[in-house]
Formats: C-alpha cells, structure tokens, sequence
C-alpha cells in the first residue's frame, strides 16, 4: 500500500513531448475546456480531478488557495459588460500571490514545505488557467507572462517532494494510537496532488503555446514523465476506508503518463482508470483513441465534457 512513497515512485522518465500528430485546435480546445470545468466542480463540489476535497480543510485553507477560489468564483460571474470590473480584481489576488514569493529565486527548497509549496503552485495554476482561458487580452498576456513562473514553481514542488521521499518524510505523524490506513491516505492525496499539479502545469504550457502559435507546432517538453495512479476509485474514494478497500481490491496502476496508452492492450477498461489519466490521455494519444476507448464501457465514462 505504499507503492507511490519510495525515491524509486518519483524517478522522471522519458521526456513528456505532446505528440506531434495531435496538434488538432479541437483536441488542445476540448483539452482546456475539460480544465476548465473541473475549477468549476472544485468551486461547487469542493472536489474535483486536479484539487482533492481532503487536501486542504475548513480550519486549514492557505492564503494563497483562498485567494485562487475567490478568482474561481470571480469568473463565473463574468460578463461582456463587467470584465472591467473582474479582470483588475483577479489580477489583484495574482499579484498578491507573485508579492508572498518574490524572491523565491533566492529560496532553497526545504524552507517550504511540500504542502507550502503544492499550495503556491495549485494556486498559481489556477490563476493561469483562468487568465489564458479569459476573453480579456491583456489577462491572457499577463497568464503568459506568468507560465514561466509557474514552471519553476512547479519543478521546485518536486524537487521538494522528492527530498520528502528520500528522508521518509511523506507520511504525516500522527499519534501512537493513530490509524496507519489514515496517515497512508493522507500521503496519497498529497504525492498524486503533487504528480497532478506537475503534470497539468507542464501539458498546459505545451498545450496554450500550440494553440497561440500560427506556425509550425511547438514540441513542449517537461524535464520527463511521471508515475500517476491511475486506476479509478482511488483519488475519489470517500475516505480511509473506502481507499483502503480499493487498494486491496486491485492492482492501483502506478505508471508514468505515458505508459498509460498499454492499459487498452492489455484489457483494462476506460471505466477502470481514473478520470485525470482520459482526460490527460486526450492530447498524448491519436485523435479519437480514447473517445473509442470510453465507448467500449457502453455510456459508462466519456471523453467529453
């Protein structure tokens, strides 16, 4: 029950290309229309494929996420007629994130912790998201400006993560008596927070320099894959127990991004894998695979939002 906590969980592998087949402007629309829509259920469902309902609580929401939500919230009342009043407002909550780490330059990674610096990045992300996904032209350019950023943001995140796994310090303490289940579901949600964040931060700059560009394809590469659970049933299970069952009840599929285009070969069905892993297996598979894949389960999951 521990396969995503060893050093061996967060080697890279092979540099994570978007393929070049799949510069289609429908599929990288579909791709951040679909990120779109899970800031949206995060804000109305508290849950969502890239923020985990658990990863931050009522008594324990950082300033920096506090701030993203609000710009959630901000742009769902967005109109025509009032961008001259959200746009400055939600530019406001990104400066006051850039201002918390302004010198982060000079800032070596253990003097953040993992959940600190998964906090900044989540946040920036989603200030980037809604900036590049904005009607506003100077808020895209300014969300541009900022990809940069958030991509050092995010291989800092790792960076500490990795550390965390090196000196065994994933798993939260708890008391003597504390359930180990619970202190291994905690783990969970903060490592596959931080493979998710990593992940979307990276595909999402390939994905917006491909749609921005007019010329041939830009081939964005992070410094390399990484494992994601993928099996379904895991990142949305209620709690500890309900995790615990479907660990035991089957194998968790912990593989890099890539390697998820084996699951159909070797028979795992598009309702068994978790909905993060389709969505990301849109724009790192051939046109339609995946939509041919989800068919097969008969209306079960789509590719679609």
């Amino acid at each position: 029950m521990t396969w995503f906590l060893p050093p061996s969980a967060w080697v890279l592998d092979q540099q994570l290309t978007l393929p070049p087949t799949l510069y289609q402007t429908s599929v990288l629309n579909d791709f951040v229309h679909g990120l779109q829509m899970w800031l949206v259920r995060y804000l109305r469902q508290g849950h969502s494929p890239l923020i985990h309902r658990r990863l931050y609580t009522e008594t324990h929401m950082p300033q920096d996420m506090r701030d993203a939500i609000a710009a959630i919230a901000l742009s769902q009342t967005a109109t025509p007629d009032n961008e001259y009043i959200i746009s400055p407002i939600s530019s406001a909550y990104l400066s006051a994130l850039l201002i918390r780490y302004a010198n982060d330059r000079h800032v070596v990674v253990p003097n953040l912790s993992t959940a600190a610096h998964l906090a900044r990045t989540q946040a920036l992300l989603i200030h980037v998201l809604l900036g590049l996904l904005s009607p506003s032209i100077r808020r895209r350019a300014e969300a541009e400006s900022h990809l940069d950023t958030l991509l050092r943001w995010t291989r800092q995140l790792w960076d500490s993560a990795n550390l965390d796994a090196a000196t065994s310090s994933l798993v939260p303490l708890g008391t003597p008596a504390a359930n180990p289940i619970t202190g291994l579901y905690r783990a969970f949600i903060l490592t596959e927070s931080v493979r998710r964040t990593y992940l979307i931060a990276h595909i999402t700059a390939g994905v917006y320099l491909n749609l921005r560009s007019s010329g041939p394809p830009y081939s964005h590469a992070c410094r390399g894959d990484v494992y994601i659970t993928q099996r379904a049933g895991l990142w949305d299970a209620a709690g500890a127990a309900s995790w615990e069952a479907t660990v035991l009840g089957a194998c968790p599929l912990f593989l890099h991004c890539l390697r998820g285009h084996d699951l159909p070969e070797v028979g795992i069905a598009a309702g068994d894998v978790d909905e993060f892993a389709r969505h990301l297996f849109t724009v790192l598979w051939e046109a339609d695979e995946v939509e041919r894949w989800t068919m097969r389960t008969g209306g079960e999951v789509t590719a679609a939002y």
